[in-house]
């Protein structure tokens, strides 16, 4: 009696765990799909491409 609870509440804990990892995968893919997310080009930082802010041309 006893090992088929032991049972019933491993398998109820391996449900949850299954829930939590489906969860976590779909945040992390979430996280990945940001519209907004800074685009990484390289560890060297890539200057601004405005060249009209320092200039008094014109």
């Amino acid at each position: 009696m006893i090992d088929a609870i032991m049972f019933e509440l491993l398998v109820d804990m391996e449900n949850k765990l299954r829930i939590i990892r489906r969860f976590l995968g779909w945040l992390a893919q979430l996280g990945e799909r940001r519209p907004y997310k800074a685009d990484v080009t390289g560890s060297i930082p890539v200057p601004p491409t405005n060249l009209r802010s320092g200039s008094s041309a014109g």
